[in-house]
């Protein structure tokens, strides 16, 4: 049998990833914006998200399934998200911010 259920850190994971999509989703097409972006290419760095959320999970799935260590896939790859996310602060022009954005969305 497991021991108890981690409460605090469950939350403060649940709470932490709602408050940056929440923070993240409204402003960061404003950012986006103000680098420049037409509304026709925000439009298309803002859904290579969805589609990467759509993707994915074909892949992180059975590879968690594989290793059998997902709390450390999901730490490394939040990570490498975070790292990936840092790509905007230097993008300079559209196709290195869509893919910045896909890389990104892929850990995420």
């Amino acid at each position: 049998m497991t021991g108890p259920v981690p409460y605090w850190r469950l939350s403060a994971w649940y709470f932490f990833y709602f408050a940056f999509v929440g923070g993240f989703l409204p402003y960061f097409s404003l950012y986006l914006t103000a680098k420049g972006l037409d509304p026709w290419r925000l439009s298309i760095v803002m859904a290579m998200m969805p589609l990467m959320r759509t993707l994915s999970p074909a892949f992180w799935g059975p590879l968690a399934d594989r290793l059998g260590h997902k709390a450390r896939l999901v730490r490394n790859a939040m990570g490498l998200a975070t790292f990936a996310f840092m790509g905007f602060l230097v993008a300079d022009n559209f196709w290195w911010m869509v893919g910045v954005m896909l890389v990104m969305a892929f850990f995420w």
